[in-house]
């Protein structure tokens, strides 16, 4: 691209002007503007010469090509001085960029301002249909950071200087080939090749081994070889469309991480550098505002679905900067018409009040989770909470006599049990410490499940019947339920459950989950092993301990976790990106759970990991309709899964909506809901709305 001077006279006005000059991946250009006028125009004039420039030649050929600019917001403007690059933002004007950065001072004399591609479209196959100056731009600029590799591969160096010669030479056949040996003189075939690679081989056996590479190459347009070079560094040297920054997450428990900002899949991510095992912590259409604080460097990302943000600390005010300059670009980008900024004014943290216990909630609402590695059914909540037993539920220990062990848990083993009051025995189960007794903060976890099952009493919630705390071991004693875990019935007994059976069971989940709505409680782990059968037709909520299940203010209608294990495949977005709990929450891990139900007790997500998981919920996949389910009742559950916990129905609006359903079972022939392994629509008059 040739260098070239021109003044653009709509960026002046009658006011100071000063020529500024913009360098590109090759050649600059210049622009003459005043202190007003802002460097999203400086984009805006110099793309559009571009874009016009090239719409003429191509015209001029014969080629039909795009002379709009819709693909101008891709490109920044940065502050290069001594490799030092700060990003500058669109709205900026060139009298605070003199301000600021002071350009010709003695100091940063060798600074200068550079047009780079800083925010990557998902599609550059697109950019190259419709606008192939910028298709070129970004190319040489990928080639250029290339070129500075430290390591590259012999091979994969062999091939992309192939490709680079099928760029610049088209025409050049198979045959032709040996041109490559004589015809390219040094200093032109050592620009296809990173130094390190010059310094390791001689330039005579390179020539022969690119020959060699060339002839075995299909041949192909002058495009595709750019698009295939773009493949290959993106697959095995790096991702040249990301952004990274080390920092850390998370204001109270600060988590020191790699932060990626990218298109596609990578969005605003952090986890490895190196691509793999990626935690998406938010999409860019999802961004509503972002406040970049100067004193600490930190950002405020607030994004749909969470009244409060995500903290990410920077090391200094430049990576804030260009942090909340990129965030911003790449959400412009991601509207139908990209403009408008999304970063609110830059201020200090206010004064930080006393704490009270509101505010340490909304504090710990700013968390990010960390990378999850483990792939069993919960992937690290615990905190304390502060209730009290009432002393009535003190039982006397004489009185129980323990019998056999029916499970094992984290902190206790669950045993069946005698238990004799007033001259009669009733069977009870039992959760029994089996921890040694001067862990205080054990006994704090295991004692969670009464201090909370205290206040229910529901016909579907397993019922406490009392403790002892007086001695050792602490015993826990509840409601037997001699069928067990659903899970396991369910499974058992896939065959012989139809629709109808299962369908009560999820009814009665309903009214267990609108009840604790009604309490204010979240109970934030529904998953079918939790559930337990008294007999083949009664179902009954359990399992509300080891931190799990809380109570909320009705004046918050959320609670928020702070450390411990989550069922990741189980949980609402919002829950996984910033453990917030709310009944909201519930009711899509209801929907889950009612999955599980329905899959005769085969588990969510099965055979996918964690972190594949979060990708999948946030790119908008759900888990499909079981084979048992009818289709009204998947449009329940696939209500349930919205990405906006407001657009969810409401734990009494499923109790109703499934009991009408449940109702049109009773009234009708069943073999008109699910008739030989195919479903069918209930043929019923009622309809099932929700308002948005």
């Amino acid at each position: 691209m040739e260098n070239s001077v021109s003044s653009t006279s709509p960026l002046v006005s009658d006011v100071h002007s000063d020529k500024i000059i913009v360098h590109l991946v090759e050649g600059f250009r210049t622009v003459i503007v005043d202190d007003q006028v802002k460097f999203r125009s400086v984009i805006t004039s110099i793309t559009e010469r571009l874009t016009k420039q090239y719409y003429e030649r191509e015209r001029q050929e014969g080629s039909s090509v795009s002379d709009d600019n819709i693909y101008g917001w891709i490109f920044g403007i940065c502050w290069n001085s001594n490799g030092r690059k700060v990003w500058i933002h669109p709205e900026i004007s060139h009298g605070d960029f003199l301000k600021k950065f002071n350009p010709y001072s003695e100091t940063n004399q060798k600074g200068r301002l550079e047009l780079l591609v800083r925010y990557y479209p998902d599609d550059f196959v697109d950019v190259h249909k419709r606008h192939r100056i910028i298709f070129t731009l970004m190319y040489k600029q990928v080639l250029y950071e290339y070129l500075k590799k430290e390591s590259v591969p012999i091979e994969l160096a062999i091939k992309l200087a192939g490709l680079e010669i099928r760029r610049k030479y088209p025409q050049l056949n198979q045959k032709a080939a040996k041109l490559i040996a004589s015809a390219i003189e040094d200093e032109t075939f050592k620009t296809l090749f990173p130094e390190k690679v010059l310094q390791q081989f001689k330039l005579r056996d390179l020539r022969r081994q690119v020959v060699k590479q060339f002839q075995q190459m299909d041949e192909k347009a002058s495009s595709d070889a750019v698009i295939e070079f773009l493949n290959l560094v993106k697959k095995n040297l790096f991702f040249f469309e990301r952004e990274y920054y080390d920092v850390s997450l998370h204001e109270s428990f600060p988590i020191a991480t790699t932060l990626m900002v990218g298109p596609n899949a990578c969005q605003i991510s952090y986890g490895s550098p190196t691509g793999r095992d990626l935690t998406l912590l938010a999409r860019f259409e999802h961004v509503v505002r972002i406040e970049p604080i100067t004193e600490p460097y930190v950002l405020l990302l607030y994004v749909e679905a969470s009244s409060d943000p995500l903290y990410i600390n920077c090391s200094s005010e430049d990576e804030l900067e260009n942090l909340a300059d990129l965030i911003d670009g790449y959400v412009r980008g991601s509207r139908d018409v990209p403009d408008g900024s999304v970063i609110g004014a830059s201020r200090q943290l206010p004064d930080i009040p006393a704490p009270t216990l509101h505010s340490i909630a909304l504090q710990e609402m700013r968390f990010v989770p960390k990378t999850i590695e483990s792939d069993d059914d919960y992937a690290t909540i615990v905190d304390p909470i502060e209730e009290k037993i009432d002393p009535s539920f003190e039982l006397d220990r004489s009185k129980i006599d323990l019998l056999r062990e029916i499970g094992q848990g984290q902190f206790g083993n669950v045993h069946c049990a005698n238990y004799k009051n007033d001259g009669i025995t009733a069977l009870v189960a039992v959760k029994k410490t089996n921890f040694e007794e001067d862990s205080e903060d054990l006994k704090q976890k295991f004692i969670e499940e009464a201090q909370i099952m205290c206040h229910f009493n529901h016909k579907h919630i397993v019922q406490l019947i009392g403790v002892c705390t007086k001695g050792w071991p602490i015993l826990i004693v509840m409601e037997y339920c001699a069928l067990g875990c659903i899970r396991d019935y369910l499974i058992q007994n896939a065959e012989a459950l139809d629709i109808h059976h299962l369908l009560e069971y999820i009814y009665q989940l309903s009214s267990a989950l609108k009840y604790l709505e009604e309490q204010n409680f979240v109970h934030r782990d529904i998953a079918a092993r939790n559930l337990m059968l008294t007999n083949e037709h009664t179902v009954k909520l359990g399992d509300f301990g080891f931190g799990l299940s809380r109570q909320v203010k009705e004046t918050d209608a959320y609670y928020v976790a702070t450390t411990g294990k989550l069922p990741i495949k189980w949980m609402a977005p919002e829950s996984i990106n910033y453990r917030k709990f709310t009944s909201q929450s519930d009711v899509w891990m209801f929907a889950v759970c009612s999955w599980e139900i329905l899959s005769c007790g085969v588990k969510p997500f099965q055979g996918v990991k964690n972190n594949d998981v979060i990708l999948q919920i946030e790119n908008g996949i759900r888990l499909e309709c079981p084979k048992k389910c009818p289709l009204s009742l998947f449009k329940i559950m696939k209500q349930c899964w919205k990405y906006q916990a407001h657009l969810r129905p409401t734990a009494a609006q499923n109790h109703e909506q499934i009991g009408y359903l449940l109702d049109s079972f009773n009234q009708e022939d069943s073999a008109n809901v699910y008739r030989n392994g195919v479903k069918t629509q209930i043929e019923s008059t009622f309809l099932i709305i929700y308002t948005a």
